[in-house]
């Protein structure tokens, strides 16, 4: 079954930087961000885990085959390489914005919670905050959070990756509470270490192929068992998380260099202009000529 696409949009898209300021050096990131309306409609795909609260205002996520509008207190969840559309409600909003390398979730020292699950479940069937009882307890830990953020406190980073947990905590609950049980997969921390050497192979290289061969052999595993982990923990095949970190490579390069769409095309593993083109619309809904121009003018603004 092929991978659902956006619905035919019209507003102007742009994307961040492709690494959205993560490394494996500096694996989280957070930011408050005020969105006002009238502004685009952005598309974006990066490596990094995102996890994002509304503090203030509306909000409006976009994902394949799935529109929310989010209210003060409520959450999204958006898993690495996945697209995914952001937009500002009418009313505008304040946000609190982090990112965070996957790898980040298995270095926890909890015992027994599988945190990657609510990212390796379609969109829809993510947890949420639905409840007033839940969006208020999101909101006193995303204030805390905020302070840590734009007061920059003593270990604030420290006291970032607390929060993130303590909201995953709060998510779970609420998650295994009220969702069937195969919707809950259990990924195991150890899957996503077994999976480890491969991700770090498109942190070093994006520009490079990366054949499911050279994949599974650098984790020390069959292609068929390290296909299956790989799913079940990333949320989505091994050839479509390359695909989709090939095309924020190629995102990346429309906005930093001058080079041909056809030479960013071959650097990038596609296998010519056309090819690019044809991907690069079904996902960020635009062709890669316009999206660089359109970018360019945003960034002059």
């Amino acid at each position: 079954m092929p991978e659902p696409s956006y619905p035919s949009i019209s507003w102007i898209t742009r994307a961040e930087r492709m690494d959205d300021g993560v490394s494996e050096s500096s694996p989280v990131r957070a930011w408050v961000n005020r969105h006002d309306p009238p502004e685009p409609l952005q598309i974006d795909i990066h490596p990094a885990i995102e996890m994002g609260v509304v503090l203030e205002g509306q909000h409006v996520r976009h994902f394949p085959d799935l529109v929310v509008t989010l209210n003060p207190g409520e959450v999204w969840l958006c898993a690495a390489w996945e697209p995914h559309g952001f937009q500002p409600a009418p009313c505008g909003g304040i946000l609190l914005v982090m990112t965070f390398l996957p790898q980040v979730l298995s270095e926890a020292p909890f015992e027994g919670v599988s945190w990657l699950s609510m990212f390796a479940v379609p969109p829809a069937e993510r947890p949420q905050s639905n409840t007033p009882e839940m969006r208020e307890k999101v909101l006193v830990i995303a204030r805390e959070l905020r302070q840590e953020v734009e007061r920059e406190l003593p270990y604030w980073v420290t006291g970032v990756r607390l929060g993130i947990f303590r909201l995953l905590l709060l998510l779970t609950r609420c998650w295994e509470a009220r969702s069937p049980e195969h919707l809950r997969p259990k990924v195991h921390p150890n899957d996503l270490s077994r999976i480890m050497p491969a991700l770090s192979l498109f942190y070093a290289g994006p520009t490079r192929t990366v054949r499911l061969s050279e994949a599974a052999a650098a984790c020390g595993l069959s292609m068929q068992r390290f296909s299956a982990i790989f799913r079940k923990t990333m949320g989505t095949s091994f050839a479509k998380f390359h695909l989709r970190a090939r095309l924020a490579t190629a995102a990346h390069r429309l906005l930093t260099s001058e080079l041909p769409v056809a030479a960013i095309a071959s650097e990038t593993g596609f296998l010519d202009a056309s090819h690019l083109h044809r991907t690069f619309v079904k996902h960020y809904l635009c062709t890669p000529a316009r999206y660089r121009q359109q970018s360019r003018i945003l960034q002059s603004v």
